[in-house]
This record gives structure tokens, sequence and C-alpha cells, in this order.
């Protein structure tokens, strides 16, 4: 293996001792400098395999910082963030793998994959906000529906009131209760910020929908697929 000497001030080969073979310094803590981007990859592959994505995550950026033209790490970061829902994330790391090494056909399907997946969000996304769009229109138009049957119906029941022989109690009619939530179906790779940017627009309205389910929802930051909460229309 070749490695930089700094005695020599030149490219050299180091021999098995970890000495230069021109001066025969020791050049094992360069060597293990060197190496250290491989030793951090190796370790992420590891924490992979043991499902302890986050450590795996921490060890690839930690070789990207070291060596930032390791394709190799910025393929397996790509990996992990599509396999946590970054998809953006993602996308970023995996063109710069594909910078680094072109041809590479794993890195290609690997981006197209987290396009996919990026685009079914965003189409799911813009589904919900329809849909709440329609929902509002429909509750509005319901609570006009309610004030105006009110105004229709006082003068009718004033009018019996005159017809009738012996005075009675008029009966008081009482508008339909007005739609102030709408229901919601969590999905898979759903979280918070995510349901109130997509029903919002904005991620800090979270926090509007976790005080509407406090009771069903114990963590907000683990939601359960399959779960209904209300999301409350925005006033």
């Amino acid at each position: 293996m070749k490695i930089y000497c700094p005695v020599d001030e030149k490219e050299t080969r180091i021999k098995a001792d970890g000495t230069c073979e021109q001066c025969d310094s020791d050049l094992t803590p360069l060597l293990r400098l060197k190496r250290l981007p491989e030793t951090y990859f190796e370790a992420a592959l590891k924490f992979k395999n043991e499902e302890r994505i986050e450590d795996a995550i921490e060890k690839l950026i930690m070789a990207i910082n070291l060596n930032s033209g390791y394709w190799e790490a910025h393929f397996e970061l790509g990996n992990l963030y599509t396999q946590k829902g970054l998809y953006e994330d993602a996308i970023a790391q995996l063109n710069k793998a594909m910078a680094i090494a072109p041809a590479n056909d794993e890195i290609v399907k690997a981006k197209e994959k987290a396009e996919f997946l990026i685009s079914q969000v965003q189409e799911s996304q813009d589904k919900q906000i329809r849909n709440l769009r329609a929902f509002k229109n429909l509750a509005i138009a319901a609570s006009l529906a309610v004030f105006f049957i009110g105004l229709s119906i006082i003068p009718i029941s004033m009018h019996f009131k005159k017809q009738q022989l012996l005075p009675q109690k008029a009966s008081l009619v009482q508008p339909a209760a007005q739609i102030v939530a709408f229901q919601y179906t969590v999905k898979s790779l759903d979280c918070l910020e995510m349901i109130a940017y997509s029903f919002y627009g904005n991620r800090q309205m979270w926090k509007k929908i976790y005080e509407a389910n406090k009771d069903k929802i114990n963590n907000p930051n683990n939601l359960t697929v399959g779960q209904v909460i209300a999301i409350p229309i925005k006033n």
C-alpha cells in the first residue's frame, strides 16, 4: 500500500510492520487515519444488520466527513434515509453517490425507488388537502343551511300559534351540531408533523392535533397505523 511519508515528503510504500520502505519511519498512525472512513463504514454495516439504524447513520456520516468521495457511504446513507421515510435527504445522498459512480445500476434503482415513494407521499398529501377543503366547504354549507332553516321555521311556528284557540308554548328548533373535526386514519410512515403539514400547510400545527387527541395518543412521536384521530378544522 502506498501512503504519504511526511519525513520523505512523498508517497512511499509501507512495509508489513507499518514502517516506511524508504526511511523506516513509523507510519502506523497515518495508516490508521487513512483507514478510518472504511472502519466507520464497516461499523455502519454492522449496526444496519442489527437494525440499529440511527447508529448506522451516525457512522456513515462520520465516514463521509473524512472522505466525501466514498460513494458506498453515500449510497448506504441514502438507503437508510429511504427506510426512515426521509426521501429528500435520501435523494440528495444518492445524487452524490451517482456523481462519484455514475455507471452503478444499484444507485440508479435506489434513487428511482426514493423518487417514487416521495411522489406517493406528495400525492397522498394533495389528496388529503383536497378532502379537507371539501370537508370544510361542506361544513360551512351545512351551517348556513341550518341557519336559513331556522329563520324559515320561526315565522311558520308563529303562524300556527296564532291559529290555535289556546295559547301554547312555542317549540324551539335546535340547530344541528356543527361538525368541528375530520376523522383521519393513520397510515404507514405518518407522523403528527406530516399530518399537520398535509391539512394545515404548517408542520408546527401538530400540537393542535395532539391536544385534540390526548385521550388517544400516548406518545406524539409514535402513532399506530390504523388509529383514527380527529383533525380539528382550522379557525
